[in-house]
């Protein structure tokens, strides 16, 4: 437009009118607001993949232990099952 110019600012552009008002171009503050949400959502899911990933794991590892020691319960008990037997 003939009646306005722009300065472009570190936080956004400034319109300068005819009369000598200025203000924030309003779409540059909404695309930084904008920016932010989309930075603070991406941190927030990537947090929550990694819990996710955390519980996942520690499960997975719990289970394996789990499998591990009831195999070595029963090879001890069929150990001790056959020691008795073939003292006897």
């Amino acid at each position: 437009m003939p009646s306005q110019s722009t300065d472009s600012s570190r936080h956004g552009r400034v319109v300068h009118t005819l009369n000598g008002d200025s203000r924030v171009d309003e779409p540059s503050r909404l695309n930084r607001y904008q920016r932010t949400l989309v930075m603070g959502a991406g941190v927030a899911v990537s947090f929550v993949l990694v819990l996710l990933t955390g519980v996942v794991l520690k499960s997975t590892v719990t289970d394996y232990v789990e499998d591990r020691y009831t195999d070595f319960a029963l090879r001890q008990t069929h150990a001790a099952e056959t020691q008795l037997w073939s003292s006897g």
